[in-house]
């Protein structure tokens, strides 16, 4: 006697192995993208505030805006300059090639894909160690790069277009891919009222002043360590002369090989009014 198979049984093992064959076909997709987007080119990109203080010390903030208040106790020059730090690390698995390191603008429309940035002028190692100021960095696995960019000038200029709070988002081209942004999450958002990107800070007339002074002196000619100990002489000498003309006349004396000695005029006259420079003054 011969036994008919039962037709709901045989369906349901199709069924059953017609489920699990769609699954690991399924799962064999999803694992060739994963290992396609692991063989690409893959960075990860933060930007976060610092500050460089006259005498080259650099102290980094956390990823967005700084606390109100400060994070620690520690005695620091009263000159300094407001920086971004932009990080781009290669967690690929090839060596890749980046450029334009830069801040991010926006779309060009709200619902484009095109977007537009602004590369300021970055600092070399000269200024700050391990800083890297050039247009295209090549990166092996595992490496990584710092960019630093002084920042208020471009704070200002954002202001005076119409912007009063400006937010501050990283990008950064990668070959053959579109332009990799740091997270929505370490915005630093600058709002209107700040004169600095740590909210907790005053600024003087002097520090503008040396800010101005620095900012038309720095380079490889002339160290950031150079300049803060050409300011601190430079107030010391103008309380007491009071004649800047003569300080001027010293200062050339005292630093001779120094082109920050031309640029003095440039802060004295942002410390005597620093709306009258607002490029200067940043």
């Amino acid at each position: 006697m011969i036994l008919a198979a039962d037709p709901t049984a045989t369906s349901n093992a199709a069924l059953v192995v017609a489920i699990v064959s769609a699954t690991i076909t399924l799962f064999g997709i999803v694992w060739q993208v994963f290992l396609y987007r692991l063989s690409g080119a893959r960075v990860a990109v933060s930007i976060r505030p610092a500050v460089l203080y006259s005498d080259g010390t650099t102290m980094r903030g956390p990823a967005g805006r700084w606390d109100t208040k400060p994070p620690f106790s520690i005695t620091t020059p009263k000159w300094f300059v407001d920086l971004v730090q932009i990080t781009v690390i290669n967690v690929g698995r090839q060596p890749i090639t980046i450029s334009n390191v830069a801040l991010d603008r926006g779309r060009h429309k709200r619902w484009g894909r095109q977007r537009s940035n602004v590369r300021p002028f970055p600092l070399g190692p000269e200024v700050i160690r391990g800083a890297t100021s050039s247009e295209t960095i090549r990166l092996e696995v595992g490496a990584h790069a710092d960019v630093y960019f002084d920042i208020w000038p471009y704070i200002v200029s954002t202001r005076t277009s119409g912007s009063p709070n400006v937010n501050l988002r990283a990008s950064v081209d990668i070959a053959g891919r579109r332009a990799k942004l740091s997270s929505k999450r370490s915005i630093i958002d600058v709002r209107r009222e700040q004169q600095s990107l740590r909210s907790y800070v005053d600024v003087s007339n002097w520090v503008r002043a040396y800010q101005a002074f620095w900012r038309h002196s720095v380079g490889a000619d002339c160290s950031n360590e150079t300049i803060g100990r050409m300011w601190r002489y430079f107030e010391q000498k103008l309380n007491q002369i009071g004649d800047f003309d003569k300080v001027q006349e010293q200062m050339w004396k005292m630093f001779p090989k120094s082109e920050g000695s031309f640029a003095l005029d440039i802060g004295y006259e942002t410390l005597q009014d620093p709306l009258r420079r607002p490029g200067a003054l940043g």
